[in-house]
């Protein structure tokens, strides 16, 4: 699939149900590949755009990329930052199934990186 306009930009509380939409796209359409579907729906049953949106309220920093795909703009992936304690940081990259592959995840994931360094880590 061919993916247009891609930007990556740092994600607010707008985003927020668009990266629990990408999410569970990752995990169904990629994660299906690795794990049962008890374990996919499972891993999937927590996430809601509440979840994400107190994520931020915490200091977790996300980053969206986001493109036209399928003739829609939309958002294709998602990573975060998040401070574990003093120089140490954790970081998540989810895509969705149809632009993976294209370097988005590494993208998302640079840019999460940068924000962690940038930050102390």
């Amino acid at each position: 699939m061919t993916i247009h306009d891609l930007v990556i930009r740092r994600a607010d509380v707008p985003d927020v149900q668009a990266i629990a939409d990408a999410h569970r796209d990752s995990i169904q359409s990629l994660g299906s590949a690795f794990y049962d579907r008890d374990a996919i729906g499972a891993w999937q049953s927590g996430i809601s755009a509440e979840l994400y949106r107190n994520a931020m309220q915490y200091g977790e920093v996300f980053f969206v990329a986001t493109g036209t795909l399928d003739g829609q703009q939309r958002v294709l992936g998602f990573s975060s930052d998040y401070s574990i304690g003093g120089p140490v940081h954790g970081t998540s990259v989810y895509v969705r199934g149809a632009a993976a592959r294209q370097g988005i995840g590494r993208a998302l994931l640079r840019r999460a990186e940068a924000h962690a360094v940038a930050s102390g880590a």
